[in-house]
């Protein structure tokens, strides 16, 4: 009885050296998202002949949607992983 005690002791000691620290989720960086943002502009101001896409306020919108987006999503996943290690499921 004394090895299967010891055995699951080491098991239990090797399970928690193997623990991964948890995944921090980060949205984009802001300077990432004006490009991108800017580039989803150029294309649609192309594909529909319209230059008001191109605009500083609808580029300067899109890219604070997306980082409002970003960063709610960020949140989430990071909430969504507490959640996961408290219950045994990380």
């Amino acid at each position: 009885m004394s090895k299967l005690l010891d055995a699951q002791e080491s098991t239990d000691n090797i399970s928690k050296e193997r623990e991964v620290p948890p995944i921090e989720h980060l949205p984009p960086e802001r300077e990432g998202i004006d490009i991108y943002a800017k580039q989803i502009c150029e294309h649609l101001a192309d594909k529909y002949d319209d230059p008001s896409y191109r605009e500083g306020d609808v580029v300067h919108g899109l890219a604070e949607f997306l980082s409002i987006a970003g960063a709610i999503h960020a949140k989430q996943r990071n909430r969504r992983q507490m959640f996961d290690n408290a219950a045994g499921r990380g």
